[in-house]
């Protein structure tokens, strides 16, 4: 059996994707590394926060679609960051991001692998 049957079957995709999702809310964890390293390494004044935003696609696809996407607050507003900011704040952004989420999945999950 191929491993992309393995994974798709419905028998063990499910046991997957439920077990990620009883492990810990991915988004909110993943969101709080972020936080706390944007803080740690970020000395502007016009960024106060990063964040992933995820929205469920709705539509003929299938159901389990999903739509990510990176803004940035300044106080109570709250903005997306393509297009609106520096290519040293998105750079910085993008290994604060990866940086989160390996440390994310590094604790829960204890494999992990990022390419570009």
């Amino acid at each position: 059996m191929k491993i992309g049957e393995f994974l798709s079957g419905p028998i063990s995709g499910n046991v997957f994707l439920r077990s990620l999702t009883l492990c810990f809310d991915f988004t909110a964890e993943v969101n709080k590394r972020i936080r706390d390293l944007w803080l740690l390494t970020y000395k502007g004044e016009d960024i106060t926060n990063i964040e992933i935003v995820s929205g469920q696609e709705t539509g003929s696809r299938a159901a389990k679609s999903y739509n990510y996407r990176v803004v940035m607050s300044k106080g109570s507003s709250t903005l997306d960051m393509r297009g609106r900011c520096s290519a040293g704040q998105r750079v910085l952004a993008c290994i604060v991001i990866r940086l989160a989420l390996a440390e994310t999945f590094g604790v829960n999950c204890g494999t992990i692998a990022l390419g570009t």
